[in-house]
């Protein structure tokens, strides 16, 4: 296999991991789903706990949610990449400030590190986003 496709296929591992994680919280506040509070109960312990803005709330739970469905596909990945990475930085330091202590952020400040990756790298070619750009022609350097 030569070096493009072992680093199409390491994307394609990143964003399946950052899927795998994420799918899971977001789907918790989205749908209530393993344990989880669900929409409204989210939204209302947000503002309650963080004095999040519903608007805001509603943001990080869908970026959480079909933010990590898109990047596992490849679709539209920097644009879903750049939320993620928005809600887990703002995730690490709500959980992060008031103990300081690094042991509660370090998860999401891992999973916004993978979000960072994929905004300076695309999905790569194993992804909707590079199945699409086939039929582009190629800007000439």
């Amino acid at each position: 296999m030569n070096r493009s496709k072992l680093s199409d296929f390491g994307l394609l591992l990143l964003r399946m991991f950052l899927c795998a994680i994420l799918v899971y919280y977001g789907s918790q506040k989205m749908l209530g789903l393993f344990g989880g509070e669900g929409w409204n109960a989210t939204l209302a312990s947000f503002q309650e706990h963080f004095n999040f803005p519903q608007w805001l709330t509603m943001l990080a739970i869908i970026s959480e949610f079909a933010g990590s469905i898109a990047v596992l596909f490849g679709l539209l990945t920097r644009l879903a990449a750049f939320g993620i990475a928005c809600t887990m930085a703002t995730a690490a330091y709500s959980t992060f400030a008031p103990t300081h202590d690094y042991r509660s952020a370090h998860l999401p400040l891992a999973l916004c590190g993978m979000a960072l990756a994929l905004i300076f790298t695309g999905a790569g070619q194993f992804s909707l986003d590079g199945l699409l750009a086939k039929g582009k022609p190629k800007p000439k350097v």
